[in-house]
C-alpha cells in the first residue's frame, strides 16, 4: 500500500485542489514543506496515533494525517478558508479507491478531522500557518 499522505494528495490533485510540487495557485507537498518558496502551499504528513475510532469496531486500518497550510498575501481569513475547503472535500468525499502499482485495491472508507483547525503562527516571511489533523480508515479490498 502507498503511504496515506500520497493517496490523499493524489485525490486532492484529481479534485483540482492543488498540484504536487507544481506551479498552480496552491502547491501540494508530501512530508516535507519547502522552507522558503512557494509562499502558498499545503503539506500532508503521516504521523502515528489514533483518534475517535479507537473504540469502534473497524474492519480497516486506522491512520492519522496532518495537513499544514501556509500563505502570504492572501491573508489570515483566506488561508483558513482554503484549509476549510480541503477539509470539506476530505470529510464529504464518498468512499474512494486507489490502485497502487502493486496491483492491489485500497478502499478509503472515512477521512474525519480530529479537533479544530488551528492557527499556529505567522512565520518570519509573514505567512499565515494553519494545521488540522485527520483520522483515516482504509483497507485492502
Amino acid at each position: 500500500m502507498n503511504p496515506v499522505s500520497f493517496d490523499i494528495a493524489t485525490k486532492l490533485v484529481a479534485l483540482g485542489k492543488g498540484a504536487i510540487g507544481g506551479t498552480t495557485d496552491w502547491n501540494l507537498y508530501i512530508s516535507v514543506e519547502p522552507e522558503n518558496k512557494p509562499d502558498q502551499c499545503f503539506t500532508i504528513y503521516d504521523y502515528p496515533g489514533r483518534g475517535p475510532f479507537d473504540n469502534v469496531n473497524v474492519a480497516g486500518n486506522l491512520h492519522s494525517e496532518q495537513i499544514q497550510i501556509r500563505a502570504r498575501g492572501v491573508g489570515y481569513l483566506e488561508t483558513y478558508l482554503k484549509l476549510l475547503d480541503l477539509d470539506d472535500v476530505l470529510n464529504h468525499v464518498a468512499r474512494w479507491h486507489v490502485h497502487p502499482e502493486s496491483g492491489e485495491t485500497v478502499e478509503y472508507q472515512k477521512v474525519q478531522r480530529a479537533g479544530s483547525i488551528i492557527f499556529l503562527t505567522r512565520d518570519v516571511r509573514q505567512r499565515c500557518i494553519y494545521t488540522a489533523n485527520y483520522n483515516v480508515i482504509r483497507q485492502r479490498t
